[in-house]
């Protein structure tokens, strides 16, 4: 359903959205995610955890061998020279 021209505090007032939709979405949330393939994947997992520790948010981060994430930031090792950035809205 189309809630043209209410307020978001209308909106979930009226319980427009389904249960279901309530569970699944980032309402309020203006980037879905950000995916960022890089070419040294320890360099930036060095970078990121600095600058997630600095903000207060190292609680966030999940990482592995393979990978760097927080929150909504997913970062990879390309295995060839990429230059795309995936930036979900």
């Amino acid at each position: 359903m189309l809630a043209v021209g209410l307020s978001q505090a209308q909106i979930d007032s009226k319980h427009i959205w389904p249960e279901e939709d309530l569970m699944n979405s980032h309402r309020g949330r203006l980037i879905d995610h950000i995916h960022l393939r890089v070419r040294d994947l320890e360099a930036s997992k060095r970078f990121y955890r600095s600058v997630l520790t600095v903000i207060g948010r190292h609680d966030a981060i999940q990482e592995a061998e393979s990978y760097f994430s927080a929150d909504e930031l997913w970062i990879d090792q390309a295995e060839v020279y990429c230059s795309s950035v995936h930036l979900a809205f």
